[in-house]
């Protein structure tokens, strides 16, 4: 597991630095304290059971009430657009949704506040191609061995 998620970690920056993200000094360092952590609907809808930042129980992706999950994170990221655990809710709503092209600015914006999950799936969606623009084949190999 402790290769998997470092891998996962390793992959993330690749994928970020070749296809979606600026310069790693765009990744801050994420402090919970600086963002609400008042629960929201988008929050009771689309906040995941393993994010280790979550602030209710979460769902798990075949439970999400997908499309009114997307819309109480689009309210709720409207209503304070900074937060990153909010961004990154409203991301995998669409994710999961089959809708990763609109998800991307909402994760890479909570990675860029340095929100931990949003850095752990970017490098899953990598090794796995769950988003539909294949695996990385290096990864692949590494993962097998």
């Amino acid at each position: 597991m402790l290769k998997l998620l470092l891998l996962s970690i390793s992959l993330s920056f690749t994928f970020l630095s070749s296809a979606m993200a600026g310069p790693f000094d765009d990744i801050k360092t994420y402090n919970r304290d600086d963002y609400s952590r008042e629960i929201t609907q988008c929050d009771v809808l689309a906040s995941h059971f393993n994010d280790p930042e979550r602030i209710t129980d979460g769902v798990t992706q075949d439970d999400m009430d997908k499309p009114a999950a997307i819309k109480a994170c689009l309210e709720a990221v409207a209503n304070d657009p900074e937060n990153p655990r909010l961004n990154y809710q409203l991301a995998s709503a669409y994710a999961y949704s089959g809708l990763h092209e609109e998800s991307d600015p909402y994760r890479i914006k909570a990675l860029n506040a340095g929100y931990p999950q949003s850095l752990f799936v970017i490098g899953y969606i990598r090794l796995e191609g769950w988003d539909g623009r294949g695996s990385d084949a290096v990864s692949r190999q590494t993962k097998l061995d």
